[in-house]
Formats: C-alpha cells, sequence, structure tokens
C-alpha cells in the first residue's frame, strides 16, 4: 500500500530518516576536553565504550552525538568548578 505524501511532508520524512541514520559522527573536541579534563583529576572510570572516538556517541546516529556533546559540556563544567585549580 502507497501512501500519498505531499512535497513538504515528503521533504519531512526524508529529514526525519537522515537524522536517524547510524551514519558515523566524528567525536568532538568538547568530548575530547571533558576526556582529558576526567583523567587530569584522577577520573577512573572507563569513558572508552561511549565518549571516546569509537564509542557509541559516535557510532550511533547524529542525535546520540548530539546528545553527548551536551552531556560533555555539562560534565566538564561540573568538573571545572569541582576542581578549580585543575586548569581545565
Amino acid at each position: 500500500m502507497l501512501l500519498k505524501v505531499g512535497r513538504v511532508g515528503l521533504v519531512g520524512v526524508m529529514l526525519a530518516l537522515a537524522s536517524c541514520s547510524a551514519a558515523p559522527s566524528p567525536q568532538t573536541q568538547e568530548c575530547r576536553d571533558y576526556i582529558a579534563c576526567y583523567r587530569k583529576v584522577g577520573g577512573t572510570g572507563d569513558l572508552t565504550a561511549t565518549y571516546e572516538a569509537s564509542g557509541s556517541c559516535w557510532t550511533t546516529n547524529a542525535p546520540m552525538a548530539q546528545s553527548c556533546t551536551a552531556a560533555c559540556v555539562s560534565s566538564l563544567g561540573n568538573l571545572r568548578v569541582m576542581f578549580p585549580s585543575s586548569g581545565c
């Protein structure tokens, strides 16, 4: 069964599909900075599976990459407040 979709509707569907594609995204500078600071202040948890260059943040889809970048920005800000003399 085919649905009739107008141009605007088709464009919306195409954009929605594109934003959910599994195309990898490059690791962001924000997350590289967060990882460096985390290690500098003595963080011991493993961030590799999530935030490192081959982590799930960058291999899932664009919305996930954006969400991870926002998390890195927030987490880096928190580390800077908690460890003001760290130089992060």
